[in-house]
């Protein structure tokens, strides 16, 4: 119990009226740990993600920040993306290994 009191009383300030034992608590205030995002430096009480996952025109997976409004790079793995940015970054990703693999076949056709 003494543990959860403690958990308790970093994030809730409770007092007691007249400090009588048999009345309930009264919560007073609570304790918003603010801190810089790790993404843009913005000052943030909770850090969002969201990830989608798309399936066209093959399956990839996308993450963006909600506070900052930003997506990750899938190399560099650091927010600094728009959206445009990350859609083209998909497109071109799969259209080249669409065009590597009709390459490939071509080459396997002509070897017969």
């Amino acid at each position: 119990m003494r543990d959860f009191e403690k958990r308790l009383a970093e994030v809730a300030v409770f007092e007691r009226e007249d400090n009588n034992a048999s009345k309930p608590l009264v919560l007073k205030e609570l304790i918003l740990n603010e801190k810089p995002c790790r993404d843009c430096g913005k000052i943030i009480k909770q850090e969002l993600h969201q990830q989608t996952i798309n399936s066209f025109p093959k399956k990839h997976c996308k993450t963006k920040c909600l506070n900052c409004n930003v997506w990750r790079h899938p190399e560099t793995q650091k927010f600094e993306c728009s959206q445009q940015d990350i859609t083209a970054y998909w497109r071109n990703y799969f259209s080249s290994q669409i065009a590597n693999a009709r390459k490939l076949k071509r080459q396997e056709l002509a070897k017969k």
